[in-house]
Order: structure tokens, then sequence, then C-alpha cells
């Protein structure tokens, strides 16, 4: 269990389990933007939660949880909205520096549908089957990766991308 204090409250800190394809979601985004960060495992095998993850969310005590400032954000797609506002402007200066949201509010509303629709249905399918029906997730990428270009720019990696290829990360690490 991560029974580590958070310390320094000017830091970011990701508390996590391994095996969390939403917490992957996370794992990804930090390192694309060049945020440092630490990183904290929490050990979902057991029943108890560990005090960091108690006192961080009380509420749901689910990871992954990104602590910045001394203060938590939870769920995984607020997390990733949050990671963009503070750290994505650096790489909008950048030249081919990739942002997670497009800047277009009409482009930024597409993403969050399609985020929502990858958490109600793609995970919700690999949670009640597990991984032997791959072919579901298989078939969802496919629309993605045929319908993404309509809805965003072809400058921007689908905020939608970092979802769907997260479970494929930790698909591929079972296979």
């Amino acid at each position: 269990m991560a029974n580590n204090m958070v310390h320094d409250e000017s830091e970011v800190v990701c508390i996590d389990f391994w095996a969390n394809l939403f917490g992957m979601r996370v794992l990804i985004a930090l390192r694309e933007l060049g945020v440092s960060f630490k990183y904290i495992e929490e050990d979902l095998r057991v029943c108890e939660r560990s005090d960091l993850v108690l006192r961080m969310n009380p509420v749901h005590r689910m990871v992954p949880i990104l602590i910045h400032h001394g203060r938590p954000i939870c769920n995984s797609i607020n997390i990733l909205e949050y990671i963009d506002e503070v750290w994505g402007h650096r790489q909008e200066t950048q030249a081919g520096g990739t942002r997670l949201l497009p800047i277009d509010p009409l482009h930024r509303a597409y993403a969050r549908f399609w985020a929502d629709f990858v958490d109600n249905k793609v995970c919700r399918t690999t949670t009640l089957f597990g991984f032997f029906h791959a072919c579901f997730i298989i078939s969802y990428q496919y629309l993605f990766d045929h319908l993404y270009h309509f809805f965003f720019p072809a400058k921007y990696v689908s905020f939608t991308q970092w979802l769907v290829y997260s479970s494929f990360a930790l698909m591929n690490y079972f296979t």
C-alpha cells in the first residue's frame, strides 16, 4: 500500500496502480507533455486503501489521483483536462507540440463527447467481458481511426486517442 506522504506542495504526484488503464492515460499524458512527477503505487489488490488515497479521494477512494500544489484532482478525464489546461500551453509554443485537447471550443466539445463514449461504452465492455472480447475494442478503434479526422484538425492528437490507446497499451501488456 502507498503510505507515502506528499511533502512538497509544488510537486506533481500521481497515485495509481500499475495495471489501471485509466491511470495509464494520465501517465502517458504527463510524459508526453514533459511534466516531471512523482509516482506512488497504490495496490488495488487489497481491500483497504492507503491513508493518502483516503485523504485525497474520500468519496470514491479510487485511483488515479493527481496531486498538484497539494490539492487532489480525481477521475482520469478530469485529470487529463487539468493537465492540458496547466501544461498544454507549453507545448503550443514549440514546433510540433502536442495538446491533449483542441483549442477550438467546438472541437473540445467533440473530444469530450468521444471521451464519454470511450469511458461508458469501450471501457465498460472491457470490464464486463474482459480482454478476451478485444474485438469490441478493435471495432471502436476502427471507428475512431476512420472518423476522428472529421472532428479534429490533423495537427491534433485526438483527446479520444489518449483514452483508447491507453487501453491498447495495457491490453498488449497482457497478450
